[in-house]
């Protein structure tokens, strides 16, 4: 009897861990595809590295380009005002693209629902404190006494 629910337990958390990965790779894809969102593919993939992977996790939120963003949802269920401009700004360009590009009504409406669609999931986002942008976050080198860089 006990060993059922631990086959259970195990398969859950097997699904748990691949669901993360999965999201963690869609999010990242997510980074160049202005249609994937990044942020609530990462928020996902926390949430099930929390449940299934503590080492996953720790990798996820310890990461100096996502950690802040994941943190920042956890404590305020908010994401930074720059990614919310990112992305109304790439969801604008990508799809209005793509409906200029597009040939016939019925695919052109599909393209027009999503868009209207990711605009209204984004505006119900809530903003929180701006974090900085991680990939525009430059790291200074240590100064010695003379004022040249360390290690020059």
């Amino acid at each position: 009897m006990s060993e059922e629910p631990r086959q259970r337990s195990g398969f859950m958390r097997l699904c748990l861990l691949s669901a993360g990965w999965l999201s963690l790779a869609l999010g990242f894809c997510g980074i160049f595809l202005p249609i994937l969102p990044t942020t609530p593919f990462l928020i996902l993939s926390a949430a099930c590295f929390v449940r299934s992977s503590p080492s996953a996790y720790r990798l996820l939120v310890e990461n100096r380009r996502f950690g802040p963003i994941l943190e920042q949802w956890r404590r305020e269920r908010s994401v930074p005002s720059w990614a919310k401009r990112r992305a109304y700004l790439l969801v604008l360009l990508s799809l209005g693209i793509s409906i200029l590009a597009c040939e016939g009504w019925f695919a052109r409406g599909l393209l027009v629902s999503l868009l209207v669609g990711l605009l209204l999931f984004l505006r119900r986002l809530k903003t929180g404190a701006p974090v900085p942008p991680p990939l525009l976050k430059k790291e200074v080198p240590a100064l010695r006494d003379n004022g040249r860089a360390a290690g020059s």
